[in-house]
């Protein structure tokens, strides 16, 4: 008796010969096996490369609406600041209205560097 071992999808020629001899076709259905695993990891892969793309439009799609909203909301800041100064002449509540888009900037600038360390 004798033990022989393989690596790869496939057994060597003089093996699938062997299987051929002792179960009529069993090479071809090895064969078959073998290129229907091959055809099942390459949707799989393709799926999965399909899926990171699409995820990756959305993230990018996010941000971008997240920024806009950020300079949206920041300008505001600023004109109610300038028109809350000219129109009662207090300094201390303006300040603090541009305070508010002075963190946000601040506070996004440090987590994006966070993330790309």
């Amino acid at each position: 008796m004798t033990k022989a071992t393989w690596s790869g999808p496939l057994p060597p020629p003089e093996c699938l010969e062997r299987f051929d001899a002792i179960a009529p076709g069993a090479a071809e259905r090895i064969l078959k096996m073998a290129e229907d695993e091959q055809a099942h990891r390459l949707r799989c892969e393709s799926e999965a490369l399909t899926e990171n793309i699409q995820t990756a439009r959305v993230e990018r799609i996010i941000d971008t609406r997240g920024q806009w909203l950020g300079a949206g909301l920041s300008l505001a800041a600023v004109v109610g600041a300038v028109w809350l100064a000219l129109a009662t002449g207090a300094v201390m509540v303006p300040l603090a209205l541009l305070g508010l888009p002075l963190m946000g900037v601040a506070r996004a600038l440090i987590i994006r560097k966070g993330k790309r360390e």
